[in-house]
């Protein structure tokens, strides 16, 4: 799952409950509150782009500057 937020991009690794839990309203809910504060509070490690699988970089959409893996 990505977040995109003032030209950066961050991506997070979901569980494989919460790959499932994201097709309902209750657990999108979940994954934004868990996954939102992260964006701040996470460990952030920027990486390439050339270094992303094609579906991420066009997740993450145009004119990103940074990506971050966050865990």
């Amino acid at each position: 799952m990505v977040v995109v937020n003032h030209g950066n991009c961050y991506i997070f690794e979901l569980s494989d409950q919460e790959k499932v839990d994201v097709h309902t309203n209750p657990g999108m809910t979940a994954l934004e509150l868990k996954l939102l504060p992260m964006v701040d509070s996470g460990t952030k490690t920027e990486v390439q782009k050339s270094s992303l699988e094609a579906t991420v970089v066009h997740a993450c959409g145009h004119n990103i500057k940074h990506y971050y893996t966050v865990s």
